[in-house]
């Protein structure tokens, strides 16, 4: 072998491993950084039960008695229905904020939405773990 045969096979074994090591980066990379997760696929359905549950939670914000009983009620059973075609397990706090809004107490450990109509309130305690929806607990009202 000559001098310019051996730089060629080198050039091209650094060509290639540097392509690997490229590959392996980019592989490693995407899996550790890019969780795949379910899309929230709502249908007009649900657009209009997270609106009932926004109204539910901002209930407070009505001063007339009854309408603020309204609310929250008809808000805690649109958050009911809800759930029961939406699993929030593994989601994030980001993902719960967007669907309902600021919760009325955020801690790193929890989110905890309210439907409060003044004397009684429903809670929602979403748990958090290691930045993910670990579990849903319903408190019994302040």
């Amino acid at each position: 072998m000559n001098n310019k045969t051996t730089i060629v096979i080198a050039i091209c074994a650094a060509a290639a491993l540097a392509s690997l090591s490229l590959y392996r980066f980019t592989k490693t990379q995407t899996a550790s950084e890019q969780k795949i997760r379910e899309p929230v696929n709502l249908t007009t359905a649900d657009l209009e039960t997270l609106k009932l549950i926004g109204n539910g939670l901002r209930s407070l914000n009505n001063e007339d008695a009854g309408a603020r009983a309204a609310l929250a009620k008809s808000g805690q059973r649109a958050m009911e229905s809800f759930l029961k075609g939406w699993n929030p397990i593994g989601r994030t706090p980001q993902d719960l904020k967007a669907l309902f809004g600021e919760p009325k107490e955020e801690t790193p450990d929890f989110l905890l939405y309210s439907f409060d109509n003044g004397s009684y309130a429903w809670l929602y305690q979403f748990e958090i773990h290691n930045g993910e929806v670990a579990g849903l607990s319903r408190p019994k009202s302040e």
